[in-house]
């Protein structure tokens, strides 16, 4: 097969004229093979080449005959991403280029921004024919500020891809209030994300309001509201993070989201009131950052079905009024059939309060399966075996739980960016870096032989 396309000086790959016969470009490779992939019918080819990278993608035109006319056939995805906008001085030109030469449709269109300068040339970008029924969308631009110091506009020609968007990213920029009289309907889009945007209650309502077929929502540090009321039929994962240094994001209301199965606040910090209106019989998977036991019990009636609780311990913020014996009228229904996971973050076992919260569920889950404690410290043996006592894990309600104790950090918890991977059955389901102390693998009580060894990883049952 013939190299591949060396880049220029002056940019990091480039067009090919499709009237001139690349140098050495054949049907069969230098070895003389014969060139199989290209056999396969065009629709399949164009599918592999609207997939590649920008650059990859282009330079498929140099692998033969067959391979030359695809790039332009295929729909477009046209990243611009951060390796791309830093070795590129002519990177405006380059994007011109591509969107002239390139007669449509869009696949994708990924811009990551670091300058101000490509502002007056993102509407003509967007208003390109070869961006018609474009199904993604992503601006990110960094420090896109205009001379007052506040975000700039988003072009309205953006707005014409919402018949056809499948999935949308809006970064860094300011959402006119035009868009409530605009009525739009996006009836395609399954994901949306907005991250540090400024949008007023009203925009945001409507937008959310035009999205019929919505799966996933992540909010991230935005501006401009203080509540927001979600009702949805469609919606399965919310993420969400406050702006601390604007309007603050208060409240959630989940008014109606009949399929809603997460609840993810995407930093610690960022946790805010939600109000529910009914019960969500669909959520499997719910983060708390609230550790007032009495009022965690109340509000685990709204998940009748959850699976997976996590829970993550903020000292500043926790409760001296937490309940004393589980004895509800009625039997809290996830606590009874369903709630099979239970994961406990930035635990302190030398708190009273937190070895009251772990030992509730290890006493009260009926059919956990497994309980993960991190602590946010190393911890030695003698430590660890005095937890088992103080947890009563003997006197565990569910035989089958499994208790596992975890020396970590806080890593695990705000990297966490899986809002909208639906394939997760659990988005916090990743693994820890660990105690920069500990080493080795995991260890049971009954293996260890000294009292000072420490790992990471400790089974209490």
């Amino acid at each position: 097969m013939p190299a591949p396309l060396q880049a220029s000086n002056k940019c990091k790959f480039q067009i090919i004229d499709v009237d001139q016969d690349p140098p050495g470009s054949r049907d069969v490779d230098d070895a003389g093979s014969v060139d199989h992939i290209g056999r396969l019918p065009d629709a399949v080819l164009y599918s592999i080449v609207s997939l590649l990278p920008t650059k990859e993608g282009a330079r498929t035109q140099v692998i033969s005959r067959r391979w030359r006319p695809l790039w332009h056939s295929a729909p477009l995805n046209l990243v611009v991403d951060q390796e791309l906008n830093s070795n590129n001085h002519n990177l405006g030109d380059l994007i011109s280029k591509i969107l002239s030469v390139h007669p449509g449709p869009a696949r994708r269109f990924s811009l990551c921004l670091s300058s101000s300068k490509y502002h007056g040339k993102i509407k003509g970008w967007l208003s390109s024919q070869a961006l018609d029924k474009l199904q993604e969308f992503e601006l990110i631009p960094e420090r896109w500020f205009d001379v007052r110091g506040i975000f700039y506009l988003l072009p309205s020609s953006v707005y014409r891809f919402a018949p056809t968007l499948r999935v949308a990213k809006f970064g860094a920029c300011r959402f006119s209030n035009l868009i409530v009289k605009l009525s739009l309907k996006f009836p395609c889009l399954k994901q949306l994300t907005l991250d540090r945007v400024t949008i007023s209650e009203d925009a945001l309502h409507n937008v959310l309001f035009g999205c019929s077929a919505l799966e996933s929502l992540e909010l991230n540090k935005n501006s401009g509201f203080g509540r927001l009321c979600i009702s949805s039929q469609t919606l399965k994962s919310i993420g969400f993070c406050t702006n601390q240094f604007s309007v603050p994001f208060q409240k959630l209301v989940i008014k109606d989201a009949s399929c809603l199965e997460r609840l993810l606040p995407l930093e610690p910090q960022s946790m805010i009131a939600v109000g529910l209106t009914t019960k969500m019989q669909s959520v499997r998977v719910l983060v708390l950052d609230y550790t007032n036991l009495d009022i965690v019990v109340n509000f685990l009636k709204c998940f009748p079905c959850l699976e997976r609780l996590h829970v993550f311990f903020r000292f500043q913020r926790m409760s001296y009024n937490n309940r004393g014996e589980y004895d509800p009228p009625e039997p809290i229904e996830c606590l009874e059939l369903h709630l099979k996971e239970v994961l406990f973050k930035n635990y302190d076992g030398t708190v009273p309060l937190c070895i009251d919260f772990a030992k509730f569920f290890v006493l009260n889950a009926k059919v956990l399966k497994e309980m993960k404690i991190t602590l946010p410290y190393h911890r030695q043996y003698n430590w660890f075996a005095n937890q088992h006592r103080l947890l009563r894990t003997k006197d565990r309600i569910s035989q089958d739980a499994r208790i596992e104790l975890r020396c970590g950090n806080n890593v695990y918890f705000r990297d966490n960016r899986n809002t909208h991977d639906l394939s997760m059955a659990d988005p916090f389901d990743v693994p820890s870096s660990g105690c920069k102390k500990c080493s080795g693998s995991p260890f049971s009580m009954s293996s260890v032989q000294s009292p000072t060894l420490c790992r990471c990883f400790f089974f209490l049952a």
